[in-house]
C-alpha cells in the first residue's frame, strides 16, 4: 500500500464533522424492550432445562 493512500485516508477521516445523533424516547423504549425480552428468554430457557443443568453440574462436581 502506497503511503499516499494512507495520507488521503487519514485526511478524509480527520475531516468528518459531528454526527448530531440523538436517541428519541421511542428508541429508548425499543432498546429497553429488547433487553427485557432477552432476560425473559434466558429465564425461560433456564426453567426448561433446569433439571439437565443440575445433573450436568452435579456430574462435574462428582456428586452422584
Amino acid at each position: 500500500m502506497k503511503p499516499s493512500y494512507i495520507i488521503v485516508a487519514a485526511c478524509l477521516l480527520a475531516g468528518t464533522g459531528p454526527a448530531h445523533a440523538d436517541l428519541d424516547p421511542t428508541t429508548e423504549n425499543i432498546l429497553l424492550q429488547g433487553l427485557l425480552a432477552g432476560i425473559a428468554g434466558i429465564v425461560v430457557v433456564l426453567r426448561l432445562y433446569w433439571e439437565r443443568l443440575k445433573a450436568f453440574f452435579r456430574s462435574l462436581l462428582g456428586k452422584a
